[in-house]
């Protein structure tokens, strides 16, 4: 009996003396009895190697949990610096290498001098400049891409290109400005670049006369066909001195385009692709193929006295109008007026307070009024290229005085 009450006590001790938790006087007995009984001697044994076991599980879990530890600060850090260098690319692209601008935001003009290619441009749109300009070449043709980024343009910038042989063609982001000698337009070569092959694609048709601004002569309008003649009913008759200028575009601009029909409630009026080839002295649809052709065929009228003209409204609100406001521009001439365009403020915003308009009139004197707010302006001088600002409800001039 005291044999195995000693064997029950260190077997509860074995526990305690393995973690070194026993007093000198209990290791002794401890000891003692351990040097006669196997059994205690094997539980001991089995104590040790479990705690060995636990010992070595516990320095792989913490082994595991470091090495997560670290794993996760490392994807943290990668994750920081692809966001650091998409952030510095973006920043590279937008502010120095700059987008790709739509040629319909520039204001250009194009030279050539013998192999060099002259390109003056600027950024039309609020806020952005130009950053560079990247060149190609094939065959004669030169094409000339504008990259614009955030900022002010102080004055056009001036780029010259040399080409590697002849120049036959210039393109500015896809428009045609410079071909076989001759300077083309950004307004005509806009409405080339909208060229249509039938007159029966109602939807190619549609952008060509919103880009010409017919409604600014006609007002609202409707088409319908006759074969192969366009009819364009309008609210009004365009006025008779750039009706063959309108319908000499047409024409031209539609490949099997026959006739054109300017139609009112009490007028009408047509006018042959064949009567205007007489006119100008070839055959108008060369101009299709060719908007130097085209150019030159509308110089040929301006020489019979039918001259032709863009004259561009740039407008600032720097008063504070409501978008949904209707704005009326109405251009006027000899106490006449010959051109009106309606919209509600925010289908004219070019930016958040800029309004642009263009009219296409006979070369002469005119002025404008505009009537926003309720309130019409009286009337202003009307310029090629005119800009003017909104402030406490006066308008002003840029370069006049306040």
């Amino acid at each position: 009996m005291e044999h195995e009450k000693l064997h029950a006590l260190v077997n509860d001790l074995l526990p305690n003396y393995i973690d070194h938790l026993t007093s000198p006087e209990s290791d002794k007995l401890i000891e003692d009895h351990l040097a006669h009984c196997p059994r205690c001697q094997k539980a001991l044994e089995r104590m040790r190697e479990e705690q060995e076991s636990a010992m070595e599980d516990a320095i792989e879990v913490d082994y595991l949990k470091k090495v997560r530890k670290k794993g996760w600060r490392n994807v943290i850090v990668a994750v920081c610096v692809a966001l650091l260098a998409v952030s510095a690319i973006t920043g590279v692209w937008m502010f120095g290498w700059g987008t790709k601008a739509d040629p319909a935001t520039l204001g250009y003009t194009v030279d050539v001098k013998l192999d060099d290619v002259v390109l003056q441009v600027a950024s039309d749109v609020e806020g952005r400049k130009v950053s560079r300009v990247a060149w190609s070449e094939n065959d004669g043709r030169v094409r000339a891409e504008v990259y614009t980024v955030p900022g002010t343009q102080q004055a056009p910038e001036t780029v010259v290109y040399t080409a590697n042989g002849g120049v036959a063609k210039v393109d500015v982001g896809g428009w045609t400005a410079w071909e076989n000698n001759q300077a083309i337009s950004s307004e005509l070569a806009a409405l080339y670049a909208r060229r249509v092959e039938y007159v029966g694609d109602v939807s190619g048709v549609s952008r060509l006369l919103e880009t010409m601004r017919v409604s600014n002569w006609i007002g609202g309008y409707t088409m319908e066909l006759d074969d192969t003649r366009l009819i364009v009913e309008g609210e009004r008759m365009m006025n008779e001195a750039y009706t063959k200028q309108n319908a000499l575009l047409l024409l031209s601009l539609i490949a099997n385009a026959s006739a054109l029909t300017w139609r009112s409630a009490d007028q009408e009026q047509t006018i042959t692709a064949k009567q205007l080839s007489e006119e100008v002295g070839r055959d108008i649809k060369e101009g299709y193929r060719s908007v130097a052709v085209l150019q030159q065929n509308l110089d040929r009228l301006d020489e019979e006295g039918y001259a032709w003209q863009t004259y561009y409204l740039d407008l600032t609100l720097e008063d504070d109008f409501s978008k949904d406001e209707v704005v009326t521009i109405e251009v006027w001439r000899d106490g006449k007026m010959v051109a009106s365009q309606s919209a509600r403020v925010r289908d004219w915003l070019q930016s958040p307070n800029r309004l642009e308009q263009a009219f296409w009139l006979e070369k002469g004197d005119y002025t404008w009024t505009i009537t926003l707010d309720g309130q019409q302006s009286g009337p202003m001088p009307l310029e090629s290229h005119t800009r003017y600002t909104a402030k406490a409800g006066q308008w002003k001039k840029e370069g006049e005085g306040q």
